[in-house]
């Protein structure tokens, strides 16, 4: 690791509290994601990435928190209510991506919004929403309650709403730049619901597509997920970096 230095909130002299970072490997246990045409799961992939840019943000001083360790399920709620309990600086949901087409590949990141900018995007927050407990147990707000309309007029009274697309597009900079991610598909936005409640900025990011064999096979390696891992890391870390004190 050679970039730069780790980045804390000082409250007191001589006192320095490092930031939380809540990271967020999508899926786990019965809810396995998506998977590759060789049989590898989305949660797996996932869990692999977040772990290296734990290490990653963890060598720089910085407090990281994933949402699960292992192969468990969580529900979506539960994900950002342990990002809000913590008080966490940033939340990053660490996800792979699945097209009808095998040719379709590349990254995406996504803020919340009330609708979707696109169909594919709609489409897509649809089939990560099935993450909803079957017996009904709803995600209003992390938690706290209040349809999405309401959540939103909140969210836009937030410098943390203002703050998602800096920090989407510091994640999506540097994670687009990993050659086996690539191409580099842009910012969208949608109404996700693992990203409803957030208090503080919160980004859902595709990593790729395991419908592409080749970009399937690169998130299966321990080389692709260090790579992408060390990204995703870095852009957190340049979005702290850029809003300095007012970070969490």
């Amino acid at each position: 690791m050679r970039w730069a230095f780790a980045f804390c909130l000082c409250f007191a002299p001589g006192v320095a509290v490092a930031q939380t970072v809540v990271l967020d490997p999508g899926h786990g246990g019965h809810k396995p994601g998506t998977k590759s045409g060789a049989g590898v799961y989305e949660k797996t992939i996932v869990l692999g990435v977040a772990e290296v840019a734990k290490r990653a943000l963890e060598a720089k001083g910085f407090k990281v928190i994933l949402t699960r360790a292992g192969d468990e399920h969580v529900s979506l709620d539960a994900r950002i209510d342990l990002a809000n309990r913590e008080g966490a600086a940033a939340f990053v949901s660490i996800h792979a991506n699945h097209a009808p087409v095998p040719e379709r590949r590349g990254l995406e990141t996504y803020i919340l919004a009330a609708q979707a900018s696109d169909e594919s995007t709609l489409a897509l927050s649809h089939q990560e929403d099935e993450e909803v407990d079957p017996e009904g147990a709803g995600f209003g707000g992390g938690g706290e309650g209040g349809d999405l309309a309401g959540i939103l007029d909140d969210l836009g009274r937030m410098a943390a709403h203002q703050d998602a697309a800096l920090l989407a597009r510091k994640v999506q900079d540097r994670a687009g730049a990993v050659g086996g991610l690539k191409p580099s598909r842009g910012l969208r936005q949608g109404p996700f619901k693992v990203l409803r409640g957030a208090k503080m900025p919160a980004v859902l990011v595709e990593l790729g597509y395991l419908s592409n064999p080749g970009q399937a096979t690169f998130l299966a390696s321990g080389k692709g997920q260090g790579a992408a891992g060390e990204a995703i890391a870095k852009g957190v870390y340049e979005y702290l970096r850029a809003v300095g004190p007012r970070a969490r």
